[in-house]
């Protein structure tokens, strides 16, 4: 049997875990607020949890352990659409990046088109003109 320390140590150390999660989840755009805002409450239970089980009440350990099991699902959700949120912004970087290139390029043809138009000589009369002018 482990020792209510070692206990608390864990169940501590676990939602230490899932903290680092909340805030890297309420620090960026995650495209699906509820999931924020479920796993702060899932963290606020799990922590009411430890508390009790601090306080000396042996029957709280497995619902502190439960309780931190269903906030460790709510942040796998969380770190799941962190890191679509992070491929998505990866794309559209990559896509700007994209249209820009294009942009210099079509830009770069249209200036090399102006210069041939400039360049260009005088054209001359069409070939089939044969009639001789009279003085």
């Amino acid at each position: 049997m482990l020792a209510r320390w070692e206990v608390v140590d864990e169940l501590v150390h676990e939602l230490g875990a899932l903290r680092a999660t909340v805030r890297e989840a309420e620090g960026r755009d995650v495209g699906d607020a509820s999931v924020v805002v479920e796993l702060r409450a899932s963290l606020e239970r799990a922590a009411d949890d430890i508390h009790l089980v601090i306080g000396g009440n042996d029957g709280m350990v497995s619902r502190a352990r439960r309780s931190i099991a269903l906030a460790q699902e709510v942040g796998t959700r969380a770190r799941t659409a962190l890191r679509r949120a992070r491929a998505l912004h990866d794309e559209s970087a990559s896509l700007r990046n994209e249209a820009a290139a294009r942009q210099v390029e079509a830009k770069r043809r249209i200036r090399g088109l102006h210069e041939l138009q400039e360049a260009k000589p005088p054209s001359a009369p069409p070939r089939g003109d044969t009639k001789k002018r009279m003085p």
